[in-house]
């Protein structure tokens, strides 16, 4: 099952076959955390500029589909708890049965 990943460094290796989703991607979430505030928010930013958008979401599943995805959003914070990135969201897009509405 494709993953999300979390790339520490730009000089670091991420595995064979796996996609970046980080800046400057297409697939890039332009809501950033220092202007837009927590990542719950810019997560839910992102969705709801891509949720509808046909184009963009086909280019999601025939380009992301079945790919493990890198961005340099840490996996957890402080306190364990999963950090939400908008890479979950593309995966799911990307992964689904379900083609966009």
């Amino acid at each position: 099952m494709p993953q999300r990943l979390h790339r520490k460094h730009w000089r670091e290796r991420m595995p064979p076959g796996s996609k970046g989703v980080a800046r400057p991607s297409f697939f890039s979430n332009q809501f950033d955390t220092k202007t837009y505030g927590p990542p719950a928010v810019c997560v839910q930013l992102f969705i709801e500029k891509y949720e509808q958008d046909r184009d963009y979401r086909a280019r999601v599943i025939r380009e992301l589909r079945g790919k493990d995805l890198w961005c340099y959003c840490a996996l957890y914070d402080e306190n364990g708890m999963r950090v939400p990135c908008h890479a979950d969201v593309l995966l799911q897009w990307a992964n689904s049965a379900e083609e966009p509405r």
